[in-house]
């Protein structure tokens, strides 16, 4: 699922997009591209909560976005 959003300077959503892409349909330069963001996002999620002094248990919902429990997704192992 590929989503878009454009965000303005004070945060609010001002256009968003949704699509539902088929890997073979995304080119091996793009494929790298989106991992790399992905990461990114998932990287400064983490950074952020850490800031916040939130403790993140094994039964939270996992802050890289994939709706798994931290102890089943792939940044918990």
């Amino acid at each position: 699922m590929l989503i878009e959003a454009r965000v303005t300077a004070n945060g609010t959503v001002a256009a968003a997009n949704c699509e539902a892409l088929d890997l073979d349909s995304i080119p091996p330069e793009k494929r790298e591209r989106l991992a790399a963001v992905a990461s990114r996002t998932a990287s400064s999620r983490f950074n952020r909560a850490s800031e916040e002094g939130k403790k993140l248990g094994r039964n939270d919902l996992c802050l890289c976005g994939s709706g798994l429990k931290y102890k089943k997704c792939h940044w918990g192992k």
